[in-house]
């Protein structure tokens, strides 16, 4: 995976937000940045109610730490992770 420093230009806040979250991702090793990833794909379209669920599953708990679910919790909220454009995967925007 190639690392991108993709930072939102909305609010200075979710900027802060989507720095701190980049940092603490890159804090990672690869391989559990690269679960996220996994977990980030899966829960982008989902509606933001069955995210949560999904965040808080029993499933979720085991394979994530809280810090873990606290990223993926950020960078769907912000929108940011993966990019989504033209037809196939193009690596990560933000990881």
């Amino acid at each position: 995976l190639g690392i991108a420093h993709h930072v939102p230009v909305g609010h200075p806040q979710q900027r802060d937000r989507a720095k701190d979250l980049f940092f603490r991702l890159n804090g990672l090793p690869q391989e559990r940045r690269q679960e996220l990833n996994r977990a980030f794909r899966n829960l982008r379209d989902m509606n933001p109610e069955d995210r949560q669920r999904a965040l808080d599953s029993p499933q979720m708990r085991n394979n994530f730490s809280d810090n873990e679910r606290d990223i993926l919790r950020g960078m769907t909220d912000l929108n940011i992770g993966p990019g989504r454009s033209g037809g196939g995967d193009e690596g990560p925007r933000f990881f």
